[in-house]
């Protein structure tokens, strides 16, 4: 099982409380592939197909057949043995989006690394190549997911004004 990978998660016993989500459900595998590899438990992070609120923690997968949002506030660790059958795989900028959702549900702030002075002689100049969209820098992808859950905020408190000056 390698990390981006999605697949069904078996439904298990028990039940649920509040918001809690489990199995019976397609997940993305979080947990380093290292870990993956020699471990009977993996870290996932649960898929709903249900409208939630926008928060910097739900982000939007299209990889699967069905438009579903990531619900990274809630990590869970489930055993290999209730991994079913593969669904898809995460976009790089999907994954980057998910790493960031998941630095902010855990508090982490990245800081760049500085970068060593070192004097050398000028590189000759190459004209560029076109590359290939690149996911945001984790970083960047936090400061993108925090800006739009300020924006979807504003927008909701101004939608829910304007319906209550156009009812008077």
């Amino acid at each position: 099982m390698k990390r981006g990978k999605i697949f069904y998660i078996e439904k298990m016993g028990g039940y649920e409380v509040g918001s809690e989500q489990r199995s019976g459900r397609p997940a993305i595998v979080v947990s380093n592939d290292k870990c993956n590899a020699f471990s009977d438990v993996i870290e996932v992070v649960y898929l709903t197909t249900q409208p939630k609120n926008d928060l910097p923690t739900h982000i939007d997968i299209r990889s699967t057949q069905r438009a579903s949002v990531a619900l990274c506030e809630q990590i869970n660790s489930v055993s290999v043995q209730r991994v079913g059958e593969y669904v898809a795989t995460c976009t790089p900028y999907e994954m980057t989006m998910v790493d960031a959702a998941l630095a902010i549900s855990l508090g982490l702030e990245f800081e760049k690394p500085k970068e060593k002075a070192v004097s050398a002689a000028p590189a000759p100049k190459v004209a560029p190549k076109e590359e290939p969209k690149k996911a945001p820098a984790p970083e960047t992808a936090i400061e993108i997911a925090k800006i739009t859950a300020e924006r979807d905020t504003y927008k909701a408190l101004y939608e829910s004004l304007f319906e209550r000056m156009v009812a008077k």
